[in-house]
């Protein structure tokens, strides 16, 4: 707000009514969302200096630092709406100065914002180039739609989720139920202050103040979607179209408004002075200050009796609009003339405050509410750390049955560092979504080859696979083991067969000793077996370290065969063998493994995609960069 041309105390309370504005509340409870949004003030400070002209060795690393973050922190609906803010601040100042600056002058200023993004950008690389080269055999979104494949165009259907209803729109001036993500609520003292700095000639930045108010107008239309039309309009605007939620909006119009508040309290105190120093008529100022102020009050009463809810109080908005009248006729009486301009700019601001701190809820939501409470997540809790007992290594998975909510129960293992098969976050890999999520009961053994050794039911009407022994109940959750399971590490010296799909795989695993190990190959690949077809028993396999993306094995082994790992397939996988690079197997459907020669050896599966090497070299051209801007003298056109 500085960047603004905003006084220090205006500014500092325009802050505060963006970090306890009510939406900032609601998305309090998505740290990965609001610790990239926190970015983003800082990042519009430097964007704002840049195409003003300060410093560049400056404000340029401001920027590219802000931008990097703000990246690295998601890559989603912030950096969109960061690209979104830039364009229309570009664009109304490029407008503005029309006429002011020389052409070359200004492209110089646009050059140099597009040289903090390109920075940015390399910078921030590891944070979002491997997700993006993935994107086309990637699901970027699950939900009641089909499922949307890498760059597909969300339906439109799907890109109305949690509009706000015309209905609703009250809500800006009064607390109110509104869409499930974000709130619009301002209040009238806020509301006020924007009214007054649009319709006044303020010292702020003029076409920063007019980019706000673009930018405010349109987020608030935007986030009722198809029911005011601009959803039309979105879907075919490019980044824009990727959120699916019109409500995601209201986190630019709460930043845009409360920015337009900063620069009305500024306004209003500087007409004040004006009016002291009798510069400026007192009867003009005093009816644009009543005439904003009954306006609002009026507006606020509407929507009190517009929107839908029914526990709205009564006595809040009464409070907040007298307290809003109360200081507007103070301020034009001869009184306020006698009170220093700060105190009154202090009573203003905390006017404002008062009214969004006690029209929001800030009690915590009581624990037997909680859906871990509700929906007996403890019980589950427990039977899933009974089961984290029995495998103190972590070699298998757990599959869930039953009235369970398998997302949240595979949540709830991840704690534990459980393995499961429910675990999802978007985006996701196409081809491990299908193959490795369990999506309903099935009556083969192909889980258990995935390393399903444990199954936690609750209420299950199916029938339990015979191979699974009930061990312990742990309240309504039933714990199952099997034996008969795909151990984690196998090395296996002879092969089962060959398969020409995963569904020819999992019909031939149809009766299978899965206990030791097996080795079905894909069509068109060979092993060279040993002479014996038993699995050999002249062999010792240790696993020295284990993490998400390095596993090291160390195998002593008579004969040559396939060393087996229950990890799903994928091309980043790299496996060295006594420090060479081997070829690596995809076997079994889906799982990792390396042929090996009679010996000892040490093994190691490295997890580590190309594009994430790109993304290094990508950081390091970057900071190079970043190093010569600091370096640069920029000379001052």
């Amino acid at each position: 707000m500085r960047s603004g041309n905003i006084s220090r105390p205006a500014s500092v309370i325009g802050a505060a009514l963006v970090a306890l504005s009510a939406n900032s509340a609601d998305y309090s409870m998505w740290i990965n969302t609001i610790a990239a949004y926190s970015w983003v003030p800082l990042y519009l400070a430097g964007v704002t200096r840049i195409l003003n002209g300060s410093s560049p060795r400056v404000w340029i690393p401001v920027a590219v630092a802000a931008l990097v973050f703000l990246t690295l922190a998601s890559p989603a609906q912030p950096l969109i709406h960061a690209v979104f803010l830039t364009t229309i601040l570009s664009i109304v100042w490029w407008w503005w100065n029309g006429g002011r600056l020389q052409s070359r002058i200004k492209a110089n200023h646009l050059l140099r914002l597009a040289l903090a993004a390109l920075v940015a950008a390399l910078l921030a690389a590891p944070g979002y180039v491997p997700t993006m080269l993935e994107y086309p055999q990637m699901t970027r979104w699950l939900g009641a739609f089909p499922p949307i494949q890498g760059y597909t165009r969300i339906p439109f259907e799907a890109f109305l989720c949690d509009q706000v209803s015309l209905r609703d729109a009250g809500g800006v001036l009064v607390p109110a139920k509104g869409p499930a993500v974000g709130s619009m609520f301002l209040g009238p003292v806020i509301v006020f202050f924007a009214l007054f700095a649009v319709f006044s000639r303020t010292k702020s930045s003029k076409w920063m103040t007019i980019a706000m108010f673009i930018i405010c107008v349109y987020s608030l239309l935007s986030s009722f979607g198809a029911n005011l039309g601009l959803a039309y309009i979105n879907y075919y605007i490019p980044l824009v179209n990727k959120i699916r939620e019109p409500s995601r909006f209201l986190v630019l119009f709460q930043l845009a408004a409360t920015y337009l508040a900063a620069v009305g309290l500024d306004t209003l105190v500087r007409d004040i002075k004006l009016c002291k120093m009798r510069k400026e008529p007192d009867g003009r100022f005093a009816c644009k200050v009543m005439l904003l102020a009954t306006s609002t009050v009026a507006l606020t009463f509407l929507s009190v009796l517009t929107l839908r809810s029914g526990k709205l109080n009564l006595l809040n908005q009464v409070g907040s609009n007298l307290m809003l009248m109360a200081l507007a006729v103070f301020s034009i009486s001869s009184q306020a003339k006698k009170v220093p301009v700060c105190i009154i700019q202090i009573l203003w601001g905390a006017a404002a405050l008062v009214v969004v701190i006690i029209s929001i809820n800030w009690t915590p939501p009581l624990i037997s509410s909680s859906l871990y409470v509700q929906k007996d997540f403890v019980s589950l809790k427990e039977a899933i750390s009974r089961i984290a007992e029995r495998d103190k290594d972590r070699f298998y998975r757990v599959i869930f049955e039953g009235e369970i909510d398998k997302q949240k129960a595979a949540m709830l293992a991840s704690f534990y560092n459980m393995r499961t098969l429910n675990a999802y976050f978007n985006p996701a890999p196409t081809r491990q979504f299908e193959e490795l999520y369990h999506h309903e009961p099935r009556n083969d053994n192909y889980l258990q080859a995935l390393g399903s050794r444990y199954l936690v039911t609750k209420k299950y009407s199916g029938t339990v696979d015979k191979g699974f022994n009930h061990i312990e109940k742990v309240g309504e959750y039933d714990l199952y083991e099997t034996e008969n399971v795909s151990p984690y590490v196998s090395f296996v010296n002879r092969s089962d067969g060959h398969y020409s799909s995963l569904a020819d795989f999992v019909s031939k695993l149809a009766g299978k000793d899965l206990s030791q190990g097996i080795l079905f190959l894909p069509d068109q690949q060979g092993i060279k077996n040993s002479d014996t077809r038993q699995v050999s028993k002249e062999k010792i396999i240790s696993i020295e370290k284990r993490s998400n993306n390095y596993i090291r094995i160390d195998v002593s082994n008579t004969q040559s065969g396939v060393l087996v790992i229950n990890e799903f397939f994928a091309k980043p996988w790299l496996v060295r063998v006594n420090g060479s690079p081997e070829n690596l197997l995809e076997v079994n459907g889906n799982q990792i493994g390396v042929q090996l020669k009679e010996g000892v050896h040490i093994v190691e599966f490295n997890y580590w995609p190309k594009a994430l090497t790109w993304s290094f070299y990508a950081t390091l051209v970057g900071f190079l960069a970043l190093i010569g801007i600091l370096s640069v003298k920029f000379r001052l056109y």
